[in-house]
């Protein structure tokens, strides 16, 4: 929002402030990015319970919370992307942090990360 407060897109002679289209987008993206931080925490909550409970990893739980994590980064990237065409940038020049959550071509092309390690219901 302390972006729309000085941003004057090209060619509207408001500030971003001002412009309820502007907002609607902008609430949109955050109800968005609000209600995939409540599935993540919600999803490893249940895990971390279960886990103090049982001193188990149970499987489902585990799948949930790599479901959710999977879904945060995507719908993380998609968030920051949309944020920045709304405020008017120009692709290819988001910050260096919002440019590390989107793919290119030269990660595309680097050796894959090693999968994570792997957990054992039971240990």
């Amino acid at each position: 929002m302390a972006l729309a407060k000085t941003k004057v897109r090209v060619g509207a002679g408001a500030f971003l402030k001002d412009d309820e289209r502007f907002l609607h987008a902008l609430g949109s993206l955050e109800s968005r990015f609000r209600s995939t931080r409540a599935w993540l925490r919600d999803a490893f909550g249940r895990a971390e319970r279960g886990v103090v409970e049982t001193v188990r990893v149970d499987v489902a739980e585990n799948n949930e919370g790599r479901q959710a994590t999977v879904h945060v980064t995507q719908e993380g990237a998609d968030i920051v992307r949309q944020a920045y065409l709304l405020a008017g940038a120009p692709c290819g020049t988001a910050p260096s942090s919002a440019a590390s959550v989107t793919s290119t071509p030269a990660a595309s092309t680097s050796s894959p990360a090693p999968p994570p390690p792997s957990i054992t219901p039971g240990t």
